[in-house]
């Protein structure tokens, strides 16, 4: 399969997952998808797991930040999309009709 040395606009580019189990999370894509995982510190002692396949970055797996899981919130996968400008993609967003939500929103 080819390698992706660049992402056109629009293109998904990115994932990870932030997980209430991120042990759990880990053992389960690791085996359905032969990843193997660098954990990365990120500060009290909560670890990005970045998923490798060889020594090619493929994913990434983090825990669910409290916040989220007090709230109920469930495990998500986030996906990221390539774009030319932030500031072009948010000022299109806002005429789209996006706004940033309040605080504690």
């Amino acid at each position: 399969m080819g390698e992706r040395t660049q992402y056109s606009p629009g293109t998904f580019s990115w994932a990870d997952l932030t997980t209430t189990d991120q042990p759990a999370a880990k053992t389960f894509y690791g085996s359905l998808f032969g990843w193997e995982f660098e954990d990365m510190p990120v500060g009290g002692g909560i670890f990005y797991s970045m998923a490798k396949i060889g020594a090619k970055d493929v994913a990434a797996i983090s825990p669910q930040p409290e916040q989220q899981r007090d709230a109920g919130v469930p495990p998500v996968w986030n996906s990221y999309v390539t774009v030319e400008s932030a500031d072009d993609a948010l000022e299109r967003a806002r005429e789209l009709g996006a706004n940033r939500p309040r605080s504690g929103v």
